[in-house]
């Protein structure tokens, strides 16, 4: 796998930023300056927000300037300013003060491991480390100082990974670079490979480009899982006391503690001791190095704690979307258990089917992702216009969304806003643009049920049970026998036509029994207001003139109903239905019709 290397030097204040991340493949990635505007991101004061984007073809990284508007400061390749290029390990460019270097596959042989310098460690558990006595120094509280402001700004990952690494630096004076480090799940052992997620590093009387030790972070983060210090120490003679690996005084050591979360991810930090350290028998007994162990333990410790309340608080604000708003504004965290008890209330029910998803999975086949990128932005759409109107989002059943309303407060106006959500959503795939392939179907049912926290303790969910659900659901699956978008029981039938609204109108379609139910009800199309130009809406006229028919249906008056539904609504899937069925009969309505004018459906 190849990887992409940004260093950049601020010789003002003399450190080395960077990181080094892993290129996947036919992938485009924004690089800039602004983390929510560029996938990857330098703090260089000379690259705008989102500067360009690269692709990694499995050969070589394609480069392309962003282009509208062109940024002010040019990429340079090859030491000339170039709009489009492509580049092979190990080619580099340059943004700014901010160089990109591209690594081939085999880039994590040059880890700096030292082998031919003999090594001391010290491993220590979190508990451990605690244990241990820490000499309190002016330079550690100060730097320590910074956290509580850091934490509070810490907005994103990338945001908390660069301002702790800073405090890690200053807390350590005989550092030169500290890192957040990962272990790609897909490194072995004999392919020890080591990325540099954000490192920071002093360039005062240090040349070398900051290269963490393999053997080091794997022993740390993946085989010991616990904080492992290393010293190298080079061969003693008669002359010289230190044999060290490069030009540099002093004796090299390097810290590495993992983060406890399974993540693969650890806080480095290397740098070079004055004196040699007190080593015993192989072990680590040098105080300051101890220290400094500790310290590394303890940032990592609140840069884990830190990472893990921001994955809560993501997935609270996704939970959040499945509820209504009002439950988590006006409700503190003692009122939360007994308010999401499961209770009987009235609620109204809505199932929402997305339609042709089969098809359009089929046509998406060559580019699966993409396919449920554009259907997974449909489901997200009709969760947002149902948390709109104070709905609750229970749950999905395959391409189906479930919500309803009236919970945890009864919501006087609960119909309303269940009718409301299912226009809005209808209006979605009513509209030119991508969902023009793809339809729904929606069904609106209004009663008692059962609703709040339900399943076992692990698998809990908000959640309805009861027959007004089931009638829901079958409501939403009628819509195809009808023809139509969105299907409501009487109740929901009732009280719009109640309103007298023209946003939201119903049209009667008739008493059924659906398959697999034994009892019948009122059956009635919600329509828009009668100036939307959506498919198969009526305009008011349209929507008297079928009220009128089908009343001359309901009573019997079946030569009346015939003429008007051929004259007037002879493409309507509704009308062909009562037709047929009107045609078994010979048109001659059953013995009890004008009491139980119902027609049972066979299938669903």
């Amino acid at each position: 796998m190849a990887e992409l290397e940004a260093l950049h030097e601020n010789k003002d204040l003399g450190i080395r930023n960077g990181w080094r991340n892993e290129l996947p493949l036919n992938q485009p990635i924004k690089l800039g300056r602004v983390f929510g505007q560029s996938d990857w991101w330098m703090n260089d004061g000379l690259i705008s927000s989102f500067h360009a984007t690269i692709v990694w073809d499995g050969e070589s990284l394609a480069v392309a300037e962003r282009t509208d508007p062109p940024p002010t400061n040019r990429i340079y390749y090859q030491s000339r300013p170039q709009a489009t290029f492509s580049i092979k390990p190990p080619d580099s460019f340059v943004i700014g003060n901010t160089v990109f270097m591209l690594h081939g596959g085999n880039s994590g042989a040059m880890a700096n491991d030292r082998p031919d310098m003999t090594l001391a460690e010290a491993s220590f558990t979190r508990a451990q480390l605690r244990q241990v006595p820490f000499d309190t120094s002016a330079t550690f509280l100060r730097a320590l100082e910074q956290i509580p402001e850091v934490l509070r700004l810490a907005s994103d990952e990338d945001m908390l990974f660069r301002n702790m690494v800073k405090v890690g630096l200053d807390a350590l004076p005989q550092a030169d670079a500290v890192a957040i480090v990962q272990i790609p799940p897909e490194a072995t052992d004999a392919e020890k490979r080591v990325l540099v997620r954000n490192h920071l590093q002093r360039m005062a009387g240090k040349a070398e480009i900051f290269m963490p030790s393999r053997r080091l972070a794997f022993k740390a983060i993946r085989t010991e899982r616990k904080s492992v210090l290393y010293v190298w120490i080079g061969e003693k003679n008669e002359n010289v006391t230190m044999r060290l690996d490069s030009h540099m005084p002093g004796v090299p050591w390097a810290i590495c503690t993992p983060f406890k979360d399974d993540s693969g991810w650890g806080l480095y930090a290397d740098g070079r001791m004055p004196k040699e350290p007190q080593i015993v028998n192989g072990q680590i007994r040098d105080k300051e190095l101890q220290d400094y162990q500790k310290v590394i333990e303890l940032i990592a410790g609140l840069i884990e704690s830190t990472r893990k309340a921001h994955q809560l608080d993501r997935q609270l604000t996704m939970y959040r979307r499945f509820v209504p708003r009002r439950l988590w504004n006006d409700s503190s965290a003692e009122q939360l258990d007994e308010i999401l008890h499961p209770r009987l209330t009235t609620a109204t029910v809505m199932f929402c089917d997305i339609r042709g998803s089969c098809r359009f999975a089929e046509d998406g086949e060559g580019d699966l992702e993409s396919a449920w990128f554009d259907l997974s932005t449909a489901i997200d759409d009709m969760t947002n216009d149902i948390s709109s109107e104070d709905g609750v989002v229970a749950g999905f059943q395959g391409d189906a969304v479930m919500a309803f309303w009236g919970w945890p407060d009864s919501q006087p106006d609960q119909i309303e806003r269940a009718c409301r959500a299912a226009l809005r959503i209808r209006r979605r795939f009513d509209k030119d643009g991508r969902w023009n392939s793809l339809s729904c179907g929606i069904g609106i049912a209004h009663g008692k049920v059962m609703a709040g926290r339900m399943g076992a303790s692990d698998l809990a969910k908000i959640d309805v049970f009861g027959p007004t659900v089931n009638l829901a659901s079958r409501l939403e699956s009628m819509t195809k026998q009808f023809g139509v978008r969105m299907l409501v029981d009487e109740t929901v039938a009732k009280q719009i036509a109640e309103r007298r609204s023209n946003q939201m109108r119903i049209r009667r379609l008739g008493r059924f029994v659906p398959a697999g139910m034994t009892k019948g009800l009122f059956v009635s199309e919600l329509l828009p207001s009668e100036m939307e130009i959506v498919q198969g809406n009526l305009r008011e006229p349209q929507r008297r003139s079928w009220e009128e028919a089908i009343g001359w249906f309901l009573a019997g008056e079946w030569s009346q109903a015939r003429n008007r539904f051929e004259q007037f609504f002879s493409g309507d899937a509704t009308a062909k239905l009562l037709l047929a069925h009107m045609a078994k009969s010979n048109d001659v309505p059953p013995k009890g019709w004008a009491e139980n004018p119902e027609i049972a459906l066979n299938t669903k």
